[in-house]
């Protein structure tokens, strides 16, 4: 599972992407985790979201909130942030807008930031939504012009009424930083990477970069570099045919017992019993 940047694909012949959450395309996608938890990650596309059914908890700067049926999930362009929700009983629109096409309709989309949770949600969002579901589940011939439109409207609505003004350098420079971070995670986590290893990357500290990476993501260093490494087996764990000492040392684990290990705290299942458990389910 890829949990830094993301490549977004829109749906075909569309600008955008619209896609509906629930147990039933979580399943027919063959996503093998009960509990969905995208781990912190970033893209340059707007993701803005409505959670039909259940509730979602969203982190961005570590800050978190507890969303719930009929509460909007929103995150800026580049933003890091992290998802947690119940899929088997949650549903929720997703409608991911691209950054090329963000970058034409608002050429400054670089320099600005939007939050839509200090003010009463616009009941123009609801109208959109209820739309986006509709061309999902009864689609027309001509639902493209429209989506288009309320997509349009959207970004509208958000530069004029959500706009967050006289943004500080400092938040940028920020971002950038917890952006690179995690991409060297990404890039490197099948590598025998150390603490030392990642704070000379960025000429720091050793120890400030430790109190920096828990204060910025919620967990430490090494903590958040093996659950990147779990995320990242997860699919050859239930899907492959490979041993688990091959997988252990193909996502950076120093032996078959570490990841075992890891792997059992994190799931509540050796990878053994998870591999069995959803090869039946999927049967």
């Amino acid at each position: 599972m890829k949990s830094t940047y993301e490549i977004i694909k829109p749906n075909p012949d569309q600008d955008v992407m619209i896609h509906l959450i629930n147990a039933e395309t979580m399943k027919a996608s063959n996503f093998p985790i009960d509990t969905t938890c995208i781990p912190p990650h970033w893209h340059r596309s707007i993701e803005f979201s409505y959670i039909r059914k259940g509730s979602a908890k969203l982190t961005i700067q570590n800050k978190t909130r507890m969303l719930h049926e009929g509460d909007f999930i929103f995150v800026n362009s580049a933003q890091i942030h992290q998802i947690a929700s119940d899929n088997l009983t949650s549903e929720v629109l997703l409608l991911i807008i691209p950054y090329d096409f963000l970058k034409k309709a608002i050429p400054s989309i670089d320099s600005l930031v939007f939050d839509i949770y200090d003010k009463p949600y616009h009941p123009m969002f609801f109208e959109i939504f209820d739309f986006f579901y509709q061309s999902l589940t009864s689609p027309k011939e001509y639902d493209k012009l429209k989506i288009d439109a309320y997509v349009y409207m959207l970004l509208h609505i958000l530069v004029t009424s959500y706009q967050i003004e006289n943004i500080d350098k400092s938040y940028i420079n920020n971002q950038k930083l917890q952006r690179d971070m995690l991409d060297y995670i990404e890039t490197n986590y099948k590598h025998d990477i150390s603490l030392c290893d990642f704070a000379e990357r960025f000429h720091l500290n050793a120890e400030y970069v430790s109190r920096l990476f828990k204060s910025l993501f919620g967990v430490n260093f090494k903590t958040y570099l093996t659950n990147y490494r779990l995320n990242s087996s997860i699919n050859d764990v239930v899907y492959s045919k490979k041993s688990m000492q091959d997988i252990a040392y193909a996502y950076g684990f120093s032996s078959v017992k570490s990841f075992i290990f890891s792997f059992k705290g994190y799931y509540n299942q050796t990878p053994y019993q998870y591999r069995l458990y959803h090869q039946k389910k999927t049967k």
